[in-house]
């Protein structure tokens, strides 16, 4: 497995064990879109990474975007609240690792947004997540 798929198997059993992400969204958590996307939604979007260099340790940073998707008549609150509640099942969790051969050293929110999608129905929240992993 690599680092990637296990930052994004943690970002989803976080969000998927958020009572308050549960409570906005119900079971609408998944690993990219559907090719029918049920409202309210949060979906795992794109990702990257680059290498950190130091000294004898392998490392990378992670950045994923999560994706929350609204439809209450062009309504950003109900949007805002979903955002809110991935950012604090997300950022800097106790406790949260990964999978071997990779440990989790910091994960933390550095973008959370609001918009309005191409239709005037539709809400987009970004969430922008940062995790440095290391190999152990």
């Amino acid at each position: 497995m690599s680092a990637s798929v296990a930052v994004q198997d943690l970002v989803l059993m976080l969000l998927k064990a958020s009572p308050d992400v549960h409570r906005l969204v119900g079971g609408n958590i998944s690993d990219g879109a559907r090719e029918a996307r049920v409202y309210p939604a949060v979906e795992i979007g794109p990702s990257s990474f680059f290498p950190l260099r130091m000294d004898g340790v392998v490392a990378r940073v992670e950045s994923v975007q999560i994706d929350v998707w609204c439809r209450d008549g062009g309504k950003r609150w109900p949007c805002k609240n979903i955002v809110d509640a991935v950012v604090t099942a997300l950022d800097l969790p106790d406790g949260a690792d990964l999978k071997d051969p990779y440990a989790l050293t910091l994960m933390e929110v550095s973008l959370a947004r609001v918009m309005d999608d191409r239709d005037p129905l539709t809400t987009h929240g970004v969430v922008q997540l940062d995790c440095t992993v290391e190999t152990r």
